[in-house]
């Protein structure tokens, strides 16, 4: 069921932002349903941030609409959006305790006190902060104060929540844990939420939905297994995970078993697709995912769709898996590997058979 623009958080129509003869939003059109995680995915300069300024109040379109439930608010100041924002570096008040911060947006909607500090304490609870109301917040981890710039954006209750790479500032490990407890708290409350970050792994953990961008365009917008699995544009497949691309021309087009076999420099590949509109002599590209790739010895090769040979390279221990480079044609095959006794456990300099699944090939054409 298709959703009207006054049912929904927020849409964006035909969104442009020019900085003189730089375009930097380049009339986006999107819309985000209620409760949705939307996250907008991309290279620094592609526009994500901008966008998500734009949306903040911090940044007049140059052209087209946004819509918070129904109603327009460009030309709004930041306040009387009722939107809720966790910046990059926090912005948190160095002066005041957890509790003054979170309370902040409260008191500037002279919301009474006694319902101002009944929301705070349920807010404090809910990220996980009791006991420190009083601590200032210098005195805090990095992984609290994103908890604190949290909670005071959701207290006031927003229409959505606005988040401009929240956790860029954190180590990993704790990066990893406030991925999973800022999905948690977002799908437990229901509000609404635009994520911008360039970290793919974000993108696909936390996401309903994953926006990429690119020069100031939408490229492909979907969820993250079909922006993983079924990237629609070479700089979608590139972005997103790692890659491996050949490129090629099509041979022969199999309508009903949905599958091209492509001539390339590696000798003819299969690979599935769902365009109708592929014809024989098309250039295209067959783009895999090195986790898909099996690797065998050259004196017994899988029963796979795709085989071919060439050299190892390089080996990367990385624990859990291994990574290796396979140079043939000139050019270079990734394979991720399980680090375990079922698989080729190849060195640099041995010759070896590459093979994929002709379902696990995406054909991208043009």
């Amino acid at each position: 069921m298709t959703c009207a623009p006054a049912d929904l958080p927020l849409v964006l129509q035909r969104l442009e932002r020019r900085f003189g003869d730089h375009l930097a939003v380049a009339g986006i059109d999107l819309a985000v349903a209620p409760g949705e995680f939307v996250t907008l995915l991309g290279p620094s300069g592609c526009g994500k941030t901008t966008t998500l300024n734009m949306i903040a109040g911090f940044v007049e379109p140059t052209a087209g609409r946004i819509l918070l439930n129904g109603s327009p608010v460009e030309g709004l100041p930041p306040f009387r959006r009722d939107v809720g924002l966790v910046f990059q570096d926090y912005a948190l008040f160095p002066n005041m305790t957890v509790a003054e911060n979170i309370a902040f947006g409260l008191r500037m909607r002279r919301v009474a006190g006694a319902e101002t500090a009944r929301r705070v304490g349920a807010m404090i609870d809910l990220v996980k902060l009791g006991g420190m109301g009083d601590r200032r917040v210098q005195s805090l981890s990095g992984g609290q104060r994103q908890r604190v710039a949290l909670a005071r954006a959701l207290v006031i209750r927003p229409q959505i929540l606005l988040l401009d790479e929240p956790l860029s500032n954190l180590d990993l490990k704790l990066r990893e844990e406030m991925r999973a407890e800022i999905a948690q708290l977002q799908r437990s409350l229901q509000i609404p939420a635009i994520f911008v970050t360039h970290d793919q792994d974000e993108a696909l953990s936390m996401s309903d939905r994953v926006v990429v961008m690119n020069a100031g365009r939408i490229e492909q917008s979907g969820t993250p297994a079909e922006i993983y699995e079924h990237p629609r544009t070479r700089f979608v497949a590139g972005f997103v995970g790692s890659t491996n691309l050949i490129s090629g021309t099509v041979v022969e087009r199999d309508v009903d078993d949905h599958r091209v076999r492509i001539d390339t420099l590696v000798g003819p590949l299969i690979a599935a697709f769902t365009e109708t509109d592929i014809k024989v002599g098309d250039t295209a590209d067959i783009v895999f995912r090195p986790e898909r790739v099996r690797l065998s010895p050259i004196s017994a090769p899988l029963a796979l769709d795709n085989n071919f040979t060439g050299r190892v390279a390089a080996v990367a221990y990385l624990g859990s898996r291994r990574i290796v480079r396979i140079a043939l044609c000139g050019i270079t095959i990734v394979a991720d590997q399980p680090n375990d006794d079922r698989h080729c456990r190849c060195q640099p300099g041995d010759e070896v058979t590459v093979s994929t699944r002709s379902e696990d090939c995406r054909l991208l054409i043009g």
